[in-house]
């Protein structure tokens, strides 16, 4: 039963992970001022690879997330979250997730890093960075918040930038 409350509050924590925000796609090919985009992301698979309680009562917890996104950006997250949960049920999670599909039609992946606090009362803060990307993407960088809508829902926005090569 401990296993099941940890992996239902990690998923709120998660959940943060996969909103993101960008610019207009003709802004994205060349050097210019950052642009906002927004999605909503919908948790699709959890698997748990491991959970440990520690002699405090606090519990690590590892998990691969699976999320769809649709909006600025429409394709798949796939990362795996390590998240440690305190007996007075503040849970802090970071894990790095890729990206696949598009942003604002621009196709590749990006590799995103995710920092996120979900606190006992409901609430949640996430962060998150672009680390890299591929193909159209490869050289787009930027950094957005999060924040949970609904149970195993999320819902992002990022400034991102074009780095030139």
């Amino acid at each position: 039963m401990k296993t099941i409350k940890m992996i239902r509050t990690l998923f709120p924590v998660i959940i943060g992970v996969l909103s993101v925000a960008l610019w207009p796609a003709d802004s994205l090919h060349a050097s210019g001022p950052p642009v906002e985009t927004t999605y909503e992301a919908v948790l699709v698979n959890v698997d748990v690879q491991s959970v440990t309680e520690l002699p405090g009562g606090n519990v690590i917890q590892e998990a691969v997330l699976t999320w769809e996104s649709t909006g600025d950006w429409e394709g798949t997250f796939i990362g795996l979250v390590r998240s440690v949960t305190q007996q007075n049920g503040v849970s802090t999670a970071s894990g790095v997730f890729t990206f696949e599909g598009t942003v604002l039609g621009l196709e590749g992946t990006l590799d995103v890093h995710h920092v996120g606090t979900f606190k006992a009362d409901g609430t949640f803060k996430g962060n998150n960075t672009i680390l890299r990307g591929t193909g159209e993407l490869e050289h787009v960088r930027g950094q957005g918040k999060n924040v949970v809508i609904a149970s195993g829902v999320i819902e992002a926005r990022f400034l991102l930038l074009h780095i030139a090569p």
